[in-house]
């Protein structure tokens, strides 16, 4: 069993509890006492032996202090059936081929290509409500256990896109609204391959 622990965040799973810290830390709660815990280490609990892994990961670090978004290029066709996200640093590309995936990455690629058209604010470019995108997505199927179906569907957008090697920041989510926050929209005729 393997669990990924980003900076700044904690976990709890049956009773333990691990936080690593923003200084890239890591700490363990066992039977009410903290300690640190190093890469590489192995230790009991109960009836688990557990061993602390420290992974490199091949996406590009969060940074989302430029206006424009991350440095990425999202490319839909008219017909949704797919997009393609490419880095436009590297040319590196990822080509998201699942139908409900595709088309909630074109309804936010829309909405952020008209904020900017509309010369709107950086900050507020790309937002849609958490309705408006489940609607696009779901139509009428959305009311039926809706924010669940939209939770699910951006964990495995931004499980794919880190997969793939991309920064899963490029989709922000916040107390109902989501966007897409990259560099460059693009809608062609043909389906992208």
């Amino acid at each position: 069993l393997r669990r990924r622990l980003n900076p700044g965040r904690t976990m709890v799973d049956e009773g333990l509890s691990f936080e690593l810290d923003l200084q890239h830390s890591l700490w363990a709660e066992i039977a009410g006492e903290r300690r640190p815990l190093t890469p590489g280490e192995v230790f009991t609990v109960g009836e688990r032996t557990l061993s602390i892994i420290s992974e490199n990961v091949s996406a590009t670090p969060t940074d989302l202090s430029g206006q424009l978004g991350l440095p990425y290029r999202l490319t839909c066709a008219r017909a949704v059936r797919r997009v393609r996200v490419r880095d436009l640093r590297t040319q590196q590309q990822h080509l998201i081929t699942a139908r409900r995936r595709a088309m909630f990455m074109r309804a936010l690629a829309e909405r952020l290509r008209h904020d900017r058209h509309a010369s709107r604010p950086p900050i507020h470019q790309g937002w849609c409500t958490d309705d408006e995108i489940g609607l696009s997505v779901w139509g009428e199927r959305w009311l039926d256990n809706a924010s669940n179906r939209l939770n699910v569907l951006i964990h495995r957008i931004r499980k794919e896109l880190e997969e793939a090697g991309f920064d899963p920041a490029c989709v922000q989510k916040r107390r109902g609204s989501v966007r897409l926050w990259l560099q460059q929209v693009e809608f062609n005729h043909a389906d992208p391959s």
